[in-house]
């Protein structure tokens, strides 16, 4: 099959790059003023500003030249993101979690993928982008390597659904990935988890992965468990905030 391509939002990033280079350009003045006035406080906020907002504006200028995500036979090629993993192999993905993060003033969209092993995007993520993806599962709790929609023109709901039917078309002999799927019982066509920052992820990601399992196994989209193996539901995604679901 002909590779599926989504190209970035270029404003999206080009913005966040701007923001970047803005922040870069304060902790480079804050440092020459803590070494003109041997200011305590701006020669701190230069010397650690500088590294972390310097490569992360170094990042996201990368991605200017890059189409969003790229799905081929083989898996799924992100650049959705300073901290996306790159190259995401079919058999790697478990399910596709669309979420919302709500913020004072903003929302942020993403795609939470269950990996078979919690462990592989730790180990695939480069150095600078793992120690980003260490900080905001510190600060956050998220689960690395999420899909970021901000840069995509597609929902949360959209972009999960694409990736779990390309992932059935594409490689038929692996067991159906969970995703969203259309909820008779609700108002609303699909669920999504809202969440803000007060919640635990883990929990929270791990509700949405039952929920879509159960609903894919209502609609013949997943094999009903036989009786004996009904109590083990698979494995629950790794990361951090309970949340409400629409």
């Amino acid at each position: 099959m002909e590779p599926v391509i989504i190209n970035s939002r270029r404003w999206s990033i080009f913005w966040r790059a701007l923001f970047g280079v803005a922040f870069t350009a304060g902790c480079v003045y804050a440092l020459r003023q803590g070494i003109k006035y041997t200011h305590i406080i701006s020669l701190v906020l230069g010397i650690m500003g500088i590294p972390a907002f310097g490569l992360l504006t170094i990042g996201w200028i990368r991605l200017l030249g890059r189409t969003a995500l790229v799905i081929d036979d083989r898996g799924v090629w992100d650049n959705t993101s300073m901290i996306s993993v790159g190259f995401i192999p079919w058999e790697q993905t478990l399910a596709f979690l669309p979420t919302q993060m709500r913020f004072t003033n903003v929302s942020h969209d993403y795609v939470f993928i269950l990996f078979a092993d919690s462990t592989w995007p730790w180990r695939h993520l480069r150095p600078i982008r793992r120690y980003y993806c260490w900080l905001i599962t510190k600060i956050e709790g998220f689960p690395p390597a999420p899909l970021t929609m901000d840069t995509m023109p597609l929902s949360p709901v959209e972009c999960a659904c694409l990736l779990a039917e390309q992932r059935r078309l594409r490689r038929p002999e692996l067991p159906p990935a969970v995703g969203p799927v259309p909820d008779p019982s609700s108002s609303e066509q699909y669920t999504v988890l809202e969440v803000d920052g007060r919640v635990d992820m883990a929990e929270a990601l791990d509700r949405l992965y039952q929920e879509y399992l159960e609903q894919s196994r209502r609609a013949g989209l997943i094999p009903p468990v036989p009786a004996a193996d009904a109590p083990d539901e698979g494995p629950s995604p790794d990361g951090g905030a309970g949340g409400r679901q629409r």
